[in-house]
This record gives structure tokens, C-alpha cells and sequence, in this order.
């Protein structure tokens, strides 16, 4: 790769650089790095870094949890540790285990290892994903980069969109892949949470090196023990998050995820907690049943727990349509909820403000510290196969954790789950069916051309149909195996900041931690979710501690948009004279929604409508980079 190259892809992503960038180069390999200082031992980061005796060259970006024990397991001197940056760890690390030391390091990190002597590039990402990895693979090349831009930078890229994986992201069709996440562009890989690539002049391997199923079963002799090991396990994992040389801030709803971590970090130091609030009185009313404004409980968890200063953040300066078109740049991809993107990046803007250099969230709770543990349990299967004895242990086994009389199992597993199967089977084998018109702008002849409702049967996928699969396939579904990106996401708007943004419910102890523990301890008596509840019992009010309502962020958004109309005209404008966006999309639609949207801004669909329109507007900025190809 030639030096120019080197620079391209540096001058793509300079955003991520506020604290320097350098480029090292030998005859066949060249890595690049932009520096962002938050952690203490980040000052001490000299990368690309190499290592001539050894014929080692590392770049990354990484915060190691485990530094203490990375530390002894290396013998690193007591006197070197504190100045001892993460990437001479991540090297140690390499050199010691070779292509298994992901496998012994904790935190966020993404590195590279060119191995001269071995001929290869080694690349690693964290357990989570939280830093984002893209490559492109051809014959004698073979590029990677932290953001899209920075490979979309590079002439040797194809930028060839994906139609097929467009058409299935636009009806919410899951990937499926477990190991390999594909992007919207044809050639461009995204390297999967917790997988490594080996590269060399004739292969690229893929491996997984982690996988949350396969985290060690716990158990105790009492409740009280099992919440005693989890606040040791999350209390390391908030502070870990907290490691900045600048302070940290937290992004707090009424969720119970984002108050737990409220609770844990404000027993190290205050911490400012920011709330994304309605910029309007009476929002428009939802059907999704969730309230609109946070702030009240929020604001009384924050009491409660002390040591928090707590801002409101109305976001009323900030428009949806510019924030959409500004995520674009960053991002390369649409992304699905663009309408919360303006109180993400108010509440960024905020922290980089404010000094602080990180911004702690509560993003993956829902697969982790506040799993529900709610079975859904469907006798047919069991009976139609002749299975009887295995379908009545596990009605048993259902009738038990749920607490429920037998006359109300009877119920659920003999009627409702008949109904909802046959129900389920019967719509997805009828022709023609339209599902995404309830969520999604698709243009007719787009959805024909791609057998979209034929891939959904033949995947037996409908989004508002969920089937009612094993307790441990539920679990794994919220967590998305394989469908990681929200960390990537994260990492570029972190980055157009010069924050970092930072999840402790995603924290690989805590995850092995609440897949590893008995499904009891999320629900017992017909309460769910008990692990959190009880972890916050005595430190916020039972009106928080014990809320089974959902919040609804950017409630207000229909009223913001029509307040933004001059920019939503204009982009349904471009659209119009876009051939890809009028191909692909349903531009009708869309026109009929945003007319309907500024005659009666409260209706109740107000929310619905409005974050579809951001979701296809994003789509179709988006194809307009294609125009010119067709």
C-alpha cells in the first residue's frame, strides 16, 4: 500500500485523532493509528509501535480491565505498570499466548499485530465489539480499519451496494451469520465481537475465540450470595469504565440498567447524569403504551441514590433531519433508530463540554443485568411428535417458574400457544404478505424483485409474530449472537466528540456472570427481572425499583419534525430526483406520512411515523451516493 493510501485513510477518519496520528510502513504492510488520550496510561501510547528485534509491529485502541492481572501473568515490574501503556500489554500478551491472548484480556480493545517473522497480521476484537472493525479481502490485498470511511477512502475498495442485504435489513430480516457481519457494501466485512482474523499472503482465517453460551454454570447455596458475587462483579466493572484521566458522565433514563449503573458509580465519586426530556408539554400520545417524559423518575432515582448531578437535556436546538444527515457522514450506514440520534449526539456534545471524557451507558442490560427470565412455553411441539412424557416435565418445569395456577398453565400452553402457532404458520404461508408496510417505506417492485416475503417464510421470520422458542434461544436472541454493531456505532459518535462511550452492563464478567446463574434469580412468583430489583432495593424508591412501564425516548419527535420542516421537504426532494431512492424506496408513502404528520402532529401514530420517515430518509441519503452507478 502506498503511503497516500496510508494518509486517505487517516484524513477519513481524523475525528478519531484529536491527540495525534501517525502511519508506520515496511515493504508489504502499513499501519495507521489516530490517538485519543483518556485513560491515565493512554499518554503513554506511541503507536504504530514497533518492535524491530522481534519483527513486531502493533496498532489498537483499547481500555484493559484486567491490567492488574495481565500484569503478574507477564511478570511486568511493579515500577513499569503505571506507565506501561495498554497496546505493550496487548504486545506482551501476543508474544507470550500468540493467537489465544484474546482469550486472557478483559475491557473494550481492537487491536493489530503484523508478525514478521510469521508472515502474518493477527486481528482482535474485544468480547462485545464496543470498537468497531471493517475489512476488505482480494487477492494480494487486504485492508481494515476501525470506521467505514477509513476503507472507503482507498480506490482498491469496491463501493457496490448490497441490495439482497439491504432489502432483508429494510424488513428487519436478521443476519444469518453468527460469525461474519456483512455491511450495505459489497466486499466490506465487519469484523463479528469476540472473532479474530489471521491474515497471510495466501488466506484469511476467521476464528471465534468466546462465545457467551458457553459461560460457566454458577451456583450458590443462597439468594443472598448470588447478589453478593454480582455487585463484587458489576462495582469492578462500573469503576473499570470510570478509568479517565477526565471524569465520567452517564446517560440516565428510568430504566432500571441506566439507574443501576447510576447507583454504582456514584459510590466512587459524583457523577453528572444527563436525561433526554421532551422539548414540548403534551407530546402527541403513543400507542406503543409507554410514557413520554423520564425525567421525573429518573430525576427521583438520582435523589435517592445521591452523590449524582442531574441535567435535563430538551435537545430543542438540535434538528433530526441535520443530526440524521451528520450520522450519515460518520457512520457510511443507515442505521435504525435515526429518530433518537439528536438527543444522542446533544448529549455528546455535552460531555465533551463539560470535560469529561467518557460517557457510561446501560446499553446491553437487557440481556444481562435485567434479563426478564420470562419463559414462553408451546406443548404442541411435544405432543404432536408423541413426546408426551418430555412435554409434561416440561410443562412442569413452566408451571413452577412462573408461579402460575395449573388452570392458567393449562391455558397458556394448550390454548394460547395453539392459537399463536397456528396463527404464525398460517399467515407466513400465504402468498404475497406485506409485513414491513407497518414499519418500513419499501418500494413494491424492490420487495418483488428480492423475494423479500419469500426469504421471510423460508426463514419462518415475521417481526410482529415472535415464536415461542427454548429459554435459552430467547436469551441469546436478546443478546444477538452474532448482530453486534451497536458498539461500532457507539465508537463513531464517540469519536465526533472525542469521548469515549462506555457500557459496564457489556462487561464481559457481568454477561458470563447473569448467563451463568439460574434462571430463578430473574423470576420467581410472577416477578421478572429480580436480579436488578432486588440489587436496588433500599437504594431508590418501590416505585422505581418495582415500575413495569417502559419509557419512551423522543416521545416528541413527530412535533420536532414538523418544527424541522424545511429540511424534511428538502430531503424528500433530493429522494425524489434520486433513481436509487425512488427504485428502492416507496417515496408515496413517505410523502403520504409527512403530509399526514404536518396536518395532525399528536395523533397517536405521531412517534411511529416519524421514526420511520428519519429511518428511510437515512436509507435513501444513503442510495444517493449510488446514483451515479446506475
Amino acid at each position: 500500500m502506498e503511503p497516500a493510501h496510508l494518509q486517505a485513510m487517516l484524513e477519513g477518519m481524523r475525528s478519531w485523532g484529536p491527540h495525534g496520528a501517525s502511519i508506520w510502513q515496511s515493504d508489504v504492510v502499513g499501519l495507521g493509528q489516530l490517538l485519543l488520550h483518556n485513560t491515565p496510561e493512554s499518554q503513554f501510547e506511541k503507536l504504530p509501535f514497533v518492535e524491530e528485534n522481534g519483527g513486531l509491529a502493533i496498532t489498537s485502541t483499547s481500555r484493559l480491565d484486567n491490567r492488574g492481572e495481565l500484569c503478574n501473568r507477564l511478570n511486568i515490574p511493579p515500577e513499569q505498570r503505571a506507565i506501561l501503556p495498554d497496546s505493550a500489554l496487548l504486545l506482551e500478551s501476543y508474544k507470550k499466548w500468540g493467537q489465544d491472548c484474546p482469550k486472557y484480556l478483559i475491557g473494550d480493545w481492537c487491536f493489530a499485530v503484523w508478525d514478521k517473522n510469521k508472515g502474518r497480521l493477527f486481528i482482535a476484537r474485544d468480547t462485545n465489539g464496543i470498537s468497531g472493525l471493517y475489512y476488505h479481502a482480494a487477492p494480494h490485498f487486504f485492508c481494515f480499519a476501525s470506521s467505514l470511511a477509513g476503507l472507503l477512502a482507498l480506490p482498491q475498495v469496491p463501493r457496490q451496494l448490497d441490495e439482497n442485504l439491504l432489502a432483508r435489513s429494510l424488513a428487519s430480516l436478521p443476519n444469518n451469520s453468527e460469525h461474519e457481519v456483512h455491511t450495505l457494501y459489497q466486499g466490506i466485512r465487519h469484523l463479528g465481537a469476540a472473532h479474530a482474523l489471521t491474515v497471510t499472503a495466501t488466506n484469511v482465517e476467521l476464528n471465534e475465540y468466546w462465545r457467551i453460551q458457553d459461560s460457566p454454570v454458577i451456583h450458590f447455596k443462597s439468594d443472598a450470595e448470588y447478589l453478593e458475587a454480582f455487585h463484587e462483579i458489576f462495582q469492578k466493572a462500573v469503576e473499570a469504565r470510570m478509568r479517565s484521566s477526565k471524569g465520567a458522565a452517564l446517560a440516565l433514563s428510568s430504566g432500571l440498567d441506566s439507574i443501576a449503573v447510576a447507583a454504582f458509580a456514584a459510590r466512587k465519586r459524583e457523577i453528572t447524569a444527563y436525561t433526554a426530556i421532551p422539548a414540548h408539554a403534551k407530546p402527541p400520545k403513543n400507542n406503543l403504551g409507554r410514557y413520554h417524559n423520564e425525567w421525573d423518575l429518573a430525576h427521583q432515582a438520582a435523589s435517592a441514590i445521591g452523590n449524582i448531578h442531574h441535567i435535563p437535556l430538551n435537545s430543542e436546538h438540535v434538528s433530526p433531519v441535520q443530526s440524521m444527515q451528520t450520522m450519515l457522514l460518520l457512520y457510511r450506514q443507515p442505521m435504525n433508530n435515526a429518530g433518537n440520534l439528536y438527543w444522542l449526539m446533544d448529549m455528546l456534545e455535552q460531555t465533551r463540554q463539560a470535560g469529561l471524557g467518557t460517557l457510561l451507558t446501560g446499553q446491553r442490560g437487557n440481556a444481562s443485568i435485567s434479563w426478564t427470565g420470562n419463559q414462553k412455553f408451546d406443548i404442541w411441539p411435544f405432543i404432536l411428535s408423541g413426546d408426551w412424557r418430555n412435554g409434561w416435565g416440561e410443562m412442569q418445569k413452566w408451571h413452577k417458574a412462573q408461579n402460575s395456577s395449573w388452570a392458567n398453565t393449562l391455558k397458556i400452553a394448550l390454548l394460547r400457544s395453539l392459537v399463536k402457532s397456528t396463527q404464525s404458520r398460517l399467515f407466513l404461508s400465504l402468498p404475497g404478505q406485506t409485513p414491513w408496510k407497518n414499519y418500513a417505506s419499501i418500494n413494491p417492485n424492490f420487495a418483488r424483485e428480492h423475494n423479500l416475503w419469500q426469504q421471510m417464510q423460508a426463514e419462518q421470520f415475521h417481526p410482529s409474530l415472535a415464536g415461542n422458542l427454548p429459554l435459552e434461544e430467547r436469551h441469546l436472541g436478546v443478546y444477538q449472537v452474532g448482530r453486534r454493531t451497536g458498539g461500532s456505532l457507539w465508537a463513531e459518535l464517540a469519536a465526533a466528540h472525542q469521548i469515549e462511550v462506555s457500557d459496564p452492563t457489556a462487561d464481559q464478567r457481568v454477561l458470563e456472570f447473569c448467563f451463568g446463574i439460574p434462571n430463578e434469580q430473574y423470576t420467581r412468583n410472577g416477578q421478572d427481572r429480580l436480579l436488578i430489583r432486588r440489587t436496588l432495593a433500599g437504594r431508590c424508591p418501590p416505585e422505581i425499583v418495582w415500575n413495569k412501564r417502559r419509557g419512551l425516548q423522543a416521545a416528541d419527535i413527530g412535533l420536532r419534525l414538523v418544527e424541522d420542516a424545511v429540511r424534511m421537504d428538502d430531503l424528500l426532494a433530493a429522494l425524489t430526483a434520486s433513481p436509487q431512492a425512488v427504485r428502492i424506496l416507496d417515496l408515496p408513502k413517505m410523502k403520504r406520512r409527512w403530509a399526514s404528520l404536518k396536518t395532525a402532529p399528536l395523533q397517536n401514530t405521531s412517534y411511529k411515523h416519524s421514526a420511520e420517515l428519519l429511518k428511510m430518509g437515512m436509507v435513501g441519503l444513503f442510495l444517493m451516493q449510488f446514483d451515479s452507478k446506475t
